[in-house]
C-alpha cells in the first residue's frame, strides 16, 4: 500500500480483510440536524448543528442583517461529501458557535478510499457588527500523509424576513455574482426600490479555486499536521 492517501486514485484504495469487512458499518452522511442561532444587535445567523446554512431542509437558515438575508447557503464538504458531526455548542452569549466534524467514509467507484474519523475539522463561527467570521482548523489524525479537497459552497437570495417566513412576492429585483479577486467573491442584488445590497465573501489563505458559488482547497497534510482557513462574510447595503 502506498504511504500517501490521495483520493480518487484506484491504485491507492484501502483494502480490508474479509473478517474486518463483515463487521464494518459504512458511514457516509449525517442524520437530521437541529438548528443553532447566533445573534448580535441587528445581526443574527441560523445554522444547523454542523455549522452549515441551508444544507438541509427544516428551518429558515441564513445570515441576516437588519431583516435581510445576506447568505442563504453555506456548506462545507469533504471530498464532495457532507462531514459527520462529533459535537457542537453555542457559547459566549449566542455570539460563537463551535463545531467538531470528521470525514465520512469516502468511496471512489465503490472502493473505500478514506475511512471515517481520520480528518478532524473544527469550525468556529462568530457574528458581530454585521460580519460573520469562520475559522476552519483541519487536522490529519491518520498515520499517513493525506491529500484531500475541502469545498465551501455558498449562495444568497437576499430575501427579507417576511419572505423567509413564507410571504411571496410577485416581482423581485436583479441578482448577480462575481469573483472580485483570487480570494474574494461578491453576491449582489438591486431591489425594486433601487437599493443595492452586497454580500462579500473573502477567504484566507487564497483557495486553490474560487467561483461565484464555491471555494475549494486542496490540502496536503502530513500525519498529525493541521491547516487553518479563515472565511469572512460581510453585509453591505447602499
Amino acid at each position: 500500500m502506498s504511504n500517501v492517501l490521495v483520493l480518487g486514485d484506484d491504485s491507492l484504495a484501502i483494502t480490508q480483510s474479509p473478517g474486518e469487512a463483515s463487521f464494518y458499518i459504512s458511514a457516509t452522511g449525517p442524520s437530521a440536524r437541529p438548528r443553532r442561532i447566533l445573534k448580535h444587535n441587528d445581526t443574527f445567523g441560523v445554522f444547523d448543528s454542523h455549522g452549515d446554512i441551508g444544507a438541509t431542509s427544516g428551518g429558515p437558515d441564513g445570515f441576516f442583517d437588519h431583516d435581510t438575508r445576506y447568505l442563504s447557503h453555506l456548506e462545507l464538504l469533504i471530498e464532495g461529501s457532507q462531514p459527520l458531526l462529533l459535537g457542537s455548542n453555542v457559547n459566549d452569549h449566542n455570539l460563537n458557535l463551535q463545531v467538531d466534524l470528521t470525514n465520512p467514509d469516502i468511496y471512489h467507484e465503490e472502493t473505500l478510499m478514506l475511512p471515517r474519523d481520520l480528518i478532524h475539522v473544527g469550525r468556529t463561527i462568530f457574528i458581530r457588527h454585521g460580519v460573520l467570521r469562520e475559522r476552519l482548523a483541519v487536522t490529519n489524525h491518520s498515520d499517513k500523509p493525506i491529500v484531500i479537497t475541502l469545498t465551501l459552497t455558498f449562495q444568497n437570495d437576499f430575501a427579507d424576513i417576511f419572505e423567509v417566513r413564507g410571504a411571496r412576492r410577485e416581482k423581485r429585483g436583479q441578482a448577480w455574482s462575481e469573483v472580485v479577486s483570487s480570494s474574494e467573491a461578491l453576491l449582489s442584488y438591486e431591489g425594486l426600490d433601487g437599493v443595492r445590497r452586497d454580500t462579500a465573501l473573502s477567504f484566507d489563505p487564497t483557495p486553490n479555486a474560487l467561483h461565484t458559488s464555491a471555494a475549494a482547497y486542496v490540502l496536503t497534510l502530513a500525519p498529525g499536521e493541521g491547516q487553518t482557513i479563515f472565511i469572512c462574510v460581510s453585509s453591505r447595503g447602499q
